[in-house]
């Protein structure tokens, strides 16, 4: 026991002169938030929000068809995903499908009431207050992509 000592208080000199010998592993930042708040957003610059479901095939369809618009065509627009999936689905889904956008976690639904979204995929542009675009979910899918792009092509 006395010979345990002694090496133990040469492994904690050597650990606290030296803080890069024996690295502690830094807790990576969580790629979601709770709060559209919580999102880093430049001011004025449209948003695009998709309201998603984690099980919805066709919501992630939406995420990335929009996401590659976007960063293809270099439009300033923000992109959002927007559920209200528990945090364990969403953590799970961003780790088998990495979006690469900023993802809200709507937990009391406070967007979905905002915007009265009742079923997702639902799409939204905004900037400010003003809605530029508002899915229309009573229209085919193909029509409302359409009416989405020419305003997004129309934001620059």
């Amino acid at each position: 026991m006395r010979k345990l000592v002694p090496i133990a208080v040469i492994v904690f000199i050597m650990a606290s002169a030296s803080p890069g010998l024996f690295p502690v592993p830094q807790p990576q930042p969580k790629p979601y938030v709770f709060s559209l708040e919580e999102v880093a957003l430049n001011p004025g610059e449209p948003v695009l929000l998709v309201f998603f479901n984690v099980s919805c095939h066709v919501c992630w369809e939406e995420l990335f068809i929009w996401r590659d618009f976007i960063l293809t065509r270099e439009i300033q627009v923000a992109l959002v995903g927007v559920t209200r999936d528990p945090e364990e689905a969403v953590a799970l889904f961003l780790r088998r499908y990495p979006v690469s956008i900023p993802v809200v976690i709507d937990r009391r639904g406070h967007l979905f009431r905002q915007h009265r979204v009742l079923m997702e995929p639902f799409l939204l542009l905004v900037k400010g207050e003003k809605i530029i675009y508002k899915d229309n979910l009573m229209e085919p899918l193909e029509k409302r992509r359409e009416k989405l792009e020419q305003c997004l092509l129309g934001v620059n």
